[in-house]
């Protein structure tokens, strides 16, 4: 075999992929889901602002009002 020879993917032995690169992509998947489910908890808890005092004064006007207007 000469090297004019063209190579072929499969004839290159694949290498496992090191340590460092095994860390930092373990590194980098963490980092997404955690800047994700903090996006998430930021969502819920704007939500959670905006509706707990929207739920309050539905309870206010559907039961409290009957009672107190009687």
């Amino acid at each position: 075999m000469s090297y004019d020879d063209p190579v072929s993917p499969r004839d290159i032995p694949r290498r496992r992929p090191s340590f460092a690169s095994n860390l930092a992509h373990s590194v980098e998947s963490w980092s997404s889901s955690y800047a994700r489910s903090l996006h998430y908890l930021r969502y819920a808890s704007a939500v959670k602002k905006t509706f707990v005092p929207f739920l309050a004064l539905n309870c206010y006007v559907l039961f409290l009002l009957p009672i107190v207007k009687t």
